[in-house]
């Protein structure tokens, strides 16, 4: 049994709930969670567009030693909710930025 399971804090349904600190909350990511960050209800093309700039998963961006990276001239590929993947170069638009990167690094 690994330590997250014998944890009694975490129920088991962990991945199944929004995450909330203080008046931040990060939305579990699900089919329709992209409804939230709309800012204006009356684009229908809105929800399209939200899901195309919602990242799911990146490659590894390291903010002291760029040359690291897994890709020549520096950067990754980024994952987006609505199934396109897309190369950013380091440093440029979030997930691959300098302070995403840095904020990363002091979680890990």
């Amino acid at each position: 049994m690994n330590a997250w399971a014998a944890d009694p804090s975490h129920d088991g349904n962990f991945w199944d709930k929004d995450v909330s600190e203080g008046d931040i909350t990060s939305l579990r990511t699900r089919e329709g969670v992209e409804r939230f960050y709309i800012t204006d209800i009356n684009n229908p093309a809105g929800s399209a567009k939200a899901q195309s700039t919602i990242h799911l998963m990146f490659d590894e961006a390291d903010a002291g030693a760029p040359q690291n990276m897994n890709h020549v001239p520096g950067g990754g590929n980024v994952l987006y909710m609505d199934g396109h993947v897309e190369f950013l170069r380091y440093p440029s638009d979030t997930p691959m930025s300098v302070a995403y990167a840095t904020l990363l690094a002091e979680l890990l």
